[in-house]
């Protein structure tokens, strides 16, 4: 299987590509160590989205909270590596969603309204493991204010508890709609990946049991839960959407890095620092 033993430059680049999709297919299990480092780039995304959720004010911009973001994880990772210039493997990629749409004006001229609601992804990586976190913000306001963002949340907690080894994947959705509100959303297919080496890896954790399968989590199995919604409450409620496809409509509210443990799952992004 090595490329090197085709002759030919496009057998060689097809047989990369299938080493490489094979990798991904595996479930790699981590070890102790891996997982420290996973805790690491998890604490990161945890404080980046923290400083955020501090300076979503009225009148703050997209890209003075990115800014804010960025610099406490500047001090973050200079304080573990003496000098971020020397961290070549570490990597911070934000992404905002206002009122549901991608926001990518980072220039500063995108400013919050109050009752604006504002979700940020948060992905990092150090030294090579990547972690992830999601978080939804009301501008001048509190979560519980609507009620839409308090289902998905409360979901997602309810999913964290069963990311336990010994339970079937698809219980991790099931727990998941048990708390949602008939009508309310669209919930896109999938719900959460494996993460690790690569931003994406398996398992793919889908909404259908027959599509996850009755394959049953095990120690060391690193998770991202992040459910995709397509919310009808938000998109009535923006007055500044002007995309209606579902590319655009697409967000993630919420969304953690678990690990897989005996007894009960290790929440690496928990909900409660980032309120």
């Amino acid at each position: 299987w090595s490329p090197e033993f085709w002759p030919h430059s496009w057998q060689r680049r097809c047989v990369r590509l299938l080493i490489k999709f094979s990798s991904r297919m595996r479930i790699f299990l981590k070890t102790e160590d891996e997982i420290q480092f996973l805790r690491t780039a998890s604490h990161i995304a945890s404080c980046a989205l923290s400083e955020v959720g501090r300076n979503v004010v009225p009148l703050s911009s997209v890209g003075y909270l990115k800014a804010k973001a960025t610099d406490i994880v500047v001090q973050l990772v200079s304080s573990k590596t003496q000098s971020i210039r020397n961290e070549q493997s570490f990597h911070i990629d934000l992404s905002f969603f206002l009122n549901g749409t991608y926001n990518d004006d980072f220039a500063g001229y995108s400013t919050l309204s109050k009752g604006d609601l504002l979700s940020v992804n948060c992905s990092t990586c150090y030294k090579g493991y990547y972690s992830f976190a999601a978080s939804t913000f009301i501008v001048g306001g509190i979560l519980d204010d609507h009620p839409f963002l308090t289902w998905v949340r409360d979901g997602l907690i309810r999913a964290q508890a069963k990311a336990v080894a010994g339970h079937p994947i698809s219980e991790i959705s099931h727990a998941f709609l048990s708390a949602m509100q008939e009508d309310t959303f669209n919930l896109c297919d999938c719900i959460g990946h494996g993460i690790g080496r690569y931003k994406q890896e398996f398992p793919i954790m889908r909404l259908s049991s027959a599509l996850s399968g009755r394959r049953l989590l095990k120690e060391g199995m690193t998770l991202v839960i992040a459910p995709t919604i397509m919310s009808t409450t938000v998109r009535s409620r923006c007055s500044t959407m002007n995309h209606d496809d579902g590319h655009h409509n697409s967000f993630v509210p919420f969304g953690s890095t678990v690990v897989v443990r005996t007894g009960r799952s290790e929440i690496l992004t928990s909900l409660e620092t980032l309120s």
